[in-house]
């Protein structure tokens, strides 16, 4: 994975916010010359995400430090597997061990959430997706963690996709709402679409869902529907062929996933996955001290 300038930047803020002035626990206790290994250790099963990012943060930090990375993007690891080990001054080594672990605790939780959802809907062929609900500035990384764990990025912005929702067409136009001039009104929208960009269009309703299955979208978005409501839309879309495409949204927990699936729509977003991973236990053991 290459550095790209979101991340160098976080990299960056994240030791300037750390360093500070500098780590005076290191400067007072440990000797200049002092070296050491540190092996990077999983303490629970989980799925990896990120761990190239070790290389980046101790190269800004001290390039004496070496760093190997001993497991494999996007594999499931289990419980006290050695992820990497970090060689160098014992003082650079202790001074970047939080903010490594900050950025791997939070990607592996992400990336092994992921692979939680999946594994409910293994039998179906549904495509799990991240959401923008991601935390400020680490949007590249929590959408790539999602990947590692097998799931999908959806949009990462504004600029990527046309997703209309509900303030979009209050806004717009209540009148909107109705069937036969929202068709008319999304026909206008795709005019000005630039090429290669899909239109999606939020529908909150069984009504609003009916209405844009005639309509010129991509796809529709089922926001908060019931498992029976999506099951619904399904079969009158399939009547008419396989398009637009189908994705649900709104809520979607590890208990509920499995039944949404079950209705045979494409896709569900999930907001969950960026927004409410559980950090994983990752530490740095130190040994062959020298």
């Amino acid at each position: 994975m290459k550095e790209n300038a979101s991340v160098a930047l976080l990299i960056r803020e994240a030791l300037q916010e750390d360093i500070g002035k500098g780590d005076l626990t290191t400067r007072l206790c440990i000797p200049k010359e002092r070296r050491c290994r540190g092996k990077v250790i999983v303490r629970e099963e989980a799925v990896v995400a990120g761990l190239w990012l070790l290389p980046l943060i101790f190269n800004r930090l001290d390039r004496k430090v070496k760093v190997r990375l001993l497991a494999k993007e996007g594999k499931k690891v289990p419980r006290n597997e050695l992820l990497a080990t970090l060689e160098g001054p014992a003082g650079s080594i202790l001074t970047g061990e939080r903010v490594s672990l900050n950025f791997l605790s939070h990607l592996f939780g992400i990336a092994t959430l992921t692979r939680r959802y999946l594994q409910q809907v293994k039998p179906y062929r549904m495509k799990i997706l991240a959401t923008r609900k991601t935390t400020p500035g680490w949007r590249f990384l929590e959408k790539y963690a999602v990947q590692m764990g097998g799931g999908e990025i959806h949009r990462m912005g504004l600029y990527d996709e046309v997703l209309v929702k509900e303030n979009h067409l209050l806004i717009a136009s209540k009148s909107w709402r109705h069937a036969d001039t929202l068709r008319g009104w999304i026909q206008k929208v795709r005019r000005g679409v630039p090429k290669g960009i899909k239109i999606v269009v939020e529908a909150q309703t069984l009504r609003e869902a009916r209405g844009l299955l005639s309509a010129s979208v991509d796809k529709i978005l089922l926001d908060n529907l019931t498992p029976k409501q999506i099951r619904k839309v399904v079969l009158l879309r399939n009547r008419k062929g396989k398009r637009p495409l189908l994705q649900a949204s709104g809520g979607v927990t590890l208990e509920t996933i499995r039944k949404i699936a079950g209705t045979g729509i494409e896709e569900v977003s999930v907001g969950r996955l960026t927004h409410s991973a559980p950090a994983v236990n990752i530490s740095v053991d130190i040994d062959k001290i020298r």
